[in-house]
């Protein structure tokens, strides 16, 4: 019997896209903000690490990669899935910013998770026959104790490694962002706009299936199988948000320049801009100065 068909080749989205030269400067400015990113990751290696520094460098690097697989998705066209990454980038903006409020409690909160977890992984596998051995009586009391301490049975495995809710470590990363008055409002719909977004499209649900419906000129609705989604750019603009807020802290946290990294993410969220939000980009002459504020003349940037 013959092979079907391979009617949508990986990454099958981006010769569709990249025919668009705004859509190219989207994915080439969100790969400087992780190039700009990756570098002040590592220039935290310079010294020895461990404690919390060596926690807050883990943090970002996890982040670098999460945003960077947002990237890829996003080039493919593929914006519901870059969304449900970003949950996890915006969970990790809030992780970083308590490790670094906590310097001292967050070695010891990351070492009783990361025993919480060890146990009770044995724990199941010994159940399904995959371990050589059960835990000791010794070992099954210290899973106790822990599954206590991070708030029973029902909430152990779901509650944050540190132990602090969601709410108070927001209010840490407004804190870094008291100086910057336009900062508050803008977080504020961040986490409770665009996270419950995309708590959505993480779920199954009719909000996030129904993103694989297109309707066509004629109203006629239709399966996108293959072709990129319409939140693509929203998503990369928004991964980058919160990959930026996570190497924000690393400046403060390691004496180092932040420069780079804020005209990275400054320039890779103006091409995210949708053209929609510039009534008047079709008056304006290509030499003009882009509306967007990413630096280029209109006729190279949301009007190329």
């Amino acid at each position: 019997m013959s092979n079907p068909r391979n009617f949508a080749p990986v990454g099958f989205g981006w010769e569709l896209l990249k025919g668009n030269a705004l859509n190219r400067l989207r994915v080439a400015g969100a790969e400087e903000l992780l190039g700009a990113g990756g570098a002040l990751i590592d220039a935290t290696g310079r010294q020895a690490l461990s404690g919390a520094p060596l926690l807050l460098a883990a943090q970002a690097t996890r982040a670098h990669h999460t945003f960077e697989t947002v990237i890829a998705a996003a080039r493919m066209g593929r914006g519901v899935q870059a969304a449900m990454l970003n949950r996890a980038l915006l969970e990790d903006v809030l992780s970083i910013h308590w490790t670094a409020e906590h310097p001292k409690q967050a070695p010891d909160r990351a070492e009783e998770h990361d025993r919480l977890i060890a146990l009770a992984e044995h724990d199941l596998d010994d159940k399904f026959g995959r371990v050589d051995r059960p835990l000791t009586d010794e070992e099954r009391e210290e899973l106790q104790k822990l599954i206590k301490l991070y708030g029973g049975a029902r909430k152990a495995f779901r509650a944050p490694w540190h132990r602090t809710d969601t709410g108070d470590c927001f209010e840490l990363v407004k804190k870094r962002w008291r100086d910057e008055p336009d900062a508050g409002p803008a977080l504020d719909y961040i986490y409770e706009g665009i996270q419950r977004r995309n708590n959505l499209f993480l779920h199954s649900s009719p909000t996030a299936f129904r993103q694989t419906i297109a309707i066509d000129a004629s109203g006629k609705r239709q399966l996108n199988r293959v072709g990129p989604d319409t939140r693509w750019s929203q998503s990369l603009r928004q991964g980058a948000g919160g990959y930026y807020l996570v190497c924000r802290v690393l400046p403060e946290e390691f004496d180092l320049d932040r420069q780079p990294i804020v005209d990275a993410f400054v320039t890779t969220t103006a091409y995210c801009r949708s053209p929609d939000e510039f009534p008047d980009l079709a008056a304006l002459p290509d030499d003009a100065p882009c509306p967007c504020g990413s630096g280029r003349s209109a006729g190279d940037c949301h009007r190329s």
